[in-house]
């Protein structure tokens, strides 16, 4: 695939009786069209990356000093997101990996981070959690409700991805209830 590719790692933890999602907030940057963003730990493939879930364990050990490698396991994948563009080094293509993390471990957010957050997996089954919201400039249009979390926008494409990841729990879930599945079409560990 020409031009850069990206993967994130979508982290779950299980806290007293709540699952956990991790996010982070990026740091203000000049020049970053993401800074201060809400998003997955993450980044753009290297050379000394031997694939794409190599690039989100070492984007999320660069970015938080957590090791997924020693302190998760990978469930699953979530879709390829592909892009096209006509410059060379455009963005083609982000990977999501979805990891369970093994107890409790703790994060020293990096210079590229801002925070770093754990929500509530039950917070986005509510509404009340998805409100519309529009750009600072008025004139350009509306963009479909994000999720905000204490003062937090998740919007653009962590909220398609977690969107992907919670229909894959959703239908995890209503199989595990007594619906059928076909082997392999759901998250494995779950």
């Amino acid at each position: 695939m020409e031009g850069r590719t990206a993967a994130v790692a979508a982290v779950l933890r299980e806290n007293g009786r709540q699952v956990e999602l991790l996010f982070i907030r990026r740091a203000r940057r000049r020049g970053d069209p993401w800074s201060g963003h809400m998003a997955w730990p993450g980044g753009k493939r290297e050379a000394c990356d031997s694939s794409m879930a190599a690039c989100s364990i070492r984007e999320t050990r660069e970015e938080l000093g957590l090791d997924l490698q020693e302190h998760a396991h990978l469930i699953g994948t979530l879709p390829l997101l592909r892009f096209s563009g006509r410059r060379p080094a455009a963005l083609r293509a982000v990977f999501a990996y979805v990891f369970a993390l093994h107890g409790a471990q703790a994060l020293q957010p990096g210079p590229e981070v801002q925070e770093a957050v754990w929500v509530p997996l039950t917070y986005f089954g509510r509404w009340s959690s998805r409100r519309p919201w529009r750009w600072v400039a008025r004139w350009l249009p509306p963009v479909p409700p994000a999720y905000r979390y204490q003062g937090r926008l998740i919007w653009g494409l962590t909220q398609w991805l977690l969107g992907e990841l919670l229909k894959r729990i959703r239908d995890s879930g209503s199989r595990a209830a007594g619906d059928r599945a076909e082997p392999g079409d759901r998250l494995p560990g779950s």
